[in-house]
Order: structure tokens, then sequence, then C-alpha cells
């Protein structure tokens, strides 16, 4: 399997695939994902598992969240919505920056990845994102913008994807340009601070 930049990629890329549609304008930010989980067999096969499971999760009328790759990321293998709306309503009492609440989710999923059945998912298998659409004042422009992220173990700093995904999550942002309306431009990966707005 080769990268965008040509590069050989060592983990197998999966015949599955979620379908996430982020749309930034200047007047509305819309998301959709679709809703089928397909399993995996360690020997590459699949099959469908449910064609009726949520990947999204909406915060307040703000941010909107959908994921993909493992579908039960949870304790007891608690549903990857379920555990991301858990996360998010304990977070959200936390901290009141969007950037602050996205490094801890990231903080959050790296250490869920480290324990229990998720650690002996081989590493190939692993790689999981949350794209984050939303609304947030960047400290570039006193009005609230639309922006684009990421909470991922399978993208560099620069959104590319990595070789293989990693241990870690890291959060990457892009923001809506006020020069080229309806376009993402890439803003900074792990922005400073959005100024401090409840999310």
């Amino acid at each position: 399997m080769r990268t965008r930049e040509g590069a050989r990629t060592s983990y197998p890329r999966r015949r599955t695939v979620t379908l996430i549609i982020s749309v930034l304008t200047h007047e509305a930010v819309l998301q959709a994902s679709d809703r089928r989980l397909v399993w995996v067999a360690s020997d590459g096969s699949t099959r469908v598992r449910n064609d009726n499971r949520n990947k999204a999760v909406m915060l307040g009328q703000r941010m909107f969240f959908a994921y993909t790759g493992i579908a039960d990321i949870g304790v007891n293998r608690e549903s990857t919505d379920l555990w991301l709306g858990r996360t998010l309503g304990e977070l959200v009492r936390q901290f009141h920056d969007q950037a602050d609440l996205l490094e801890a989710l990231a903080a959050r999923a790296t250490d869920r990845f480290a324990h229990g059945r998720l650690r002996s998912v081989p590493l190939a298998r692993r790689g999981h994102e949350f794209a984050i659409v939303g609304w947030a004042r960047f400290p570039s422009s006193p009005n609230l913008k639309s922006y684009f992220g990421l909470v991922t173990n399978m993208r560099a700093v620069d959104g590319t994807f990595l070789s293989e995904p990693t241990d870690g999550f890291r959060v990457t942002w892009f923001a809506s340009n006020p020069t080229c309306p309806g376009e993402c431009s890439r803003l900074v990966s792990r922005l400073p601070a959005l100024t401090s707005r409840r999310c």
C-alpha cells in the first residue's frame, strides 16, 4: 500500500470504509457519517456487524464529532459513541476552552488504547480517529469561525497518514479561511489556545 507521497506503508489498509463528510462555511458546519459497522477477522475477511450504529456525537450546539476505527473502545466493549459522549460530558465540566478539551480527549483516548483488550489489538489494526467540526473564537479573529479538527493516532501533524498508527493520539486543527470562503486551510497543530469560550 502506498500513501499519497508514495512511501510504502507497513500496515494493511482494511477493505472497509467509514464515510465522514464534513462541510464548513462561514454560516454553517455540517457533518454526516455512515452507520455501518464491519467486523474484520484476523484473516482479513469482513462481515457486516451492524447497519444501524451511531458514529456521531454532538456537544452542545458548537462541536460535532464522528469517528472511524474501533467501534467499541469503552470498558466492557462499550460502544465508541457512548464512550465519547460520556468522556466529553466529564471533560466539558473541567475544560471551558475547546483546545484544552480536545487535548484532554487525546490524552483519554491514548490512555484507553493503552489498557485492557485494546492494548492486545495488533498495532496495524489500532488506527482510530475522531473528526470534529465546530465553532470557536480564534486569536486572529473576535468572531466565531468554523473549524475542522482531528484527534488521531493515524496521522502526522500535517494531516498525512503515518506508516502505522501510533500509541498516542494528537490533535490537529484546520480553520476556515476568511480569504477563501468554504475552503479549509491549515492553521496550526495543537493550537496553543482558542480564546476562552465555553464549549
